[in-house]
């Protein structure tokens, strides 16, 4: 116990910047009831709900909204989408386009998170591989 103290009080003044974040988050739900998305969806908290649910709500939906953003934006440049888990997005593309189609999801991709997070660094924020499979595409 005296080490997890030690560890989460380092942790915290390391970053004390998303510490300040994360207690005016918690105070703000606990005024209100509810947490947001940074796109402002609403999530409801329970008292007992709040010291945990009101930071990893905009943080995991934060991170859900960028997909999603990401995603329609693909659809609109005529990307080819086959499948997205967590953060990948899998497109179909041919060989003769493939690295002009993985560069427009990368884009695609930055510009979902910045729709979300303004800002966001980017640098290196997405990496695009290509492969016959998704398997290929793993490191």
């Amino acid at each position: 116990l005296d080490q997890a103290t030690a560890a989460v009080n380092i942790f915290r003044s390391e970053y004390s910047v998303y510490t300040k974040w994360q207690w005016n988050e918690r105070n703000k739900c606990e005024r209100l009831g509810f947490a947001r998305t940074p796109a402002g969806k609403m999530r409801k908290l329970l008292p007992d709900e709040i010291y945990t649910k009101s930071v990893n709500t905009p943080v995991q939906g934060g991170a859900a909204e960028v997909i999603q953003s990401a995603l329609i934006h693909c659809h609109r440049v005529g990307l080819h989408l086959i499948n997205c888990v967590h953060d990948e997005i899998l497109i179909k593309s041919t060989i003769e386009k493939s690295n002009e189609d993985s560069k427009l999801l990368e884009h695609c991709m930055v510009k979902g998170m910045l729709e979300i997070f303004p800002k966001a660094t980017t640098n290196k924020l997405v990496e695009a591989t290509i492969g016959n499979a998704w398997g290929d595409c793993k490191e």
